[in-house]
C-alpha cells in the first residue's frame, strides 16, 4: 500500500503499473509523473525486490531502465525507553522492536512523536534505533501522551505499534530529610520538591550513583 512516485516522460492519461507480476492502476498527475500504489506482497517478513514496468494498454508492458521497487519487512517496536521525558524534548530514546533497520542504504530511519513530530533516527542494530525527542506538540505537558512510531522508507510508512510517550514537567528538588548521612550509604532520605511522576524508572542520583526512589507523592519520594 506503498504511494510510489514515478517519473519519467510521456506517460499517456491512463497508465498502469505492474510490482513483479501484480499490476496497479497508476494515477495520472502529468505527461511526466504517475502515482502508483504498491500491490500487497506474498511475504511481509522477507526484503523481496521486484521489477516495476509500465503500461498505457494493462497488457503490454515495458521497464527500459529497468527499475524496481523493494517490499521490506514491515518495522514492528515492542518497547521505547524511556517512555517520559520533559515537554521540551532533547531526551535520548532507544526503539526496539523488529525490522527497524533502512529498507535500503538510501532511505532514512525516522521516529515520530505524535502525529507531526518527526526526528531523525540513529540505527543501534538490525531491531534497535535511537532517536531525540523533539518538543512537544501540546501546550499541556502534564497531559501530554503521543503513540511512538517508526518508518525506516524516509517517512513514506510507518509502524502502527501504537507504543506512547509521556511528555512531562522536569522535577523540581527542593530539599532532602535528612541532609547528610553516614559515608557508607545505605540511608533513606526523603526528597522534597515538585513534578515527581510514579513511574517504575523513577531514581534519585547521588553524585555518579543511581539508585531506585519510591513515589510518595507529587512533592515526595
Amino acid at each position: 500500500g506503498t504511494n510510489v512516485v514515478v517519473k519519467g516522460s510521456n506517460f499517456p492519461s491512463v497508465c498502469f503499473c505492474k510490482f513483479g507480476d501484480k499490476v496497479a492502476t497508476a494515477t495520472f498527475v502529468s505527461s511526466t509523473e504517475v502515482h502508483c500504489i504498491s500491490p500487497v506482497t506474498h511475504s511481509k517478513t522477507i526484503a523481496t525486490e521486484v521489477a516495476v514496468s509500465f503500461s498505457g494498454n494493462g497488457q503490454d508492458f515495458t521497464n527500459p531502465e529497468n527499475l524496481s521497487f523493494l517490499y521490506a519487512p514491515v518495522p514492528v517496536i515492542s518497547k521505547v525507553y524511556p517512555s517520559s521525558g520533559p515537554w521540551e524534548g532533547g531526551t535520548y530514546v532507544t526503539v526496539y522492536g523488529l525490522n527497524l533497520s533502512p529498507a535500503s542504504e538510501s532511505l532514512e530511519v525516522l521516529c515520530r512523536f505524535g502525529s507531526t513530530s518527526i526526528a531523525p533516527a540513529t540505527t543501534k542494530s538490525l531491531n534497535v534505533v535511537e532517536c531525540v525527542v523533539p518538543l512537544s506538540e501540546s501546550s499541556d505537558s502534564m497531559n501530554s501522551v503521543v503513540e511512538v512510531e517508526v518508518s525506516t522508507n524516509g517517512g513514506i510508512d510507518w509502524s502502527s505499534s501504537g507504543l506512547t510517550y509521556h511528555y512531562q514537567d522536569l522535577p523540581v528538588l527542593e530539599g532532602l530529610q535528612p541532609p547528610a548521612g553516614l559515608e557508607l550509604g545505605g540511608n533513606t532520605v526523603l526528597v522534597i520538591g515538585s513534578n515527581f511522576h510514579a513511574s517504575p524508572t523513577l531514581a534519585c542520583k547521588c553524585g555518579t550513583t543511581t539508585s531506585y526512589a519510591t513515589f510518595i507523592s507529587t512533592d515526595r519520594i
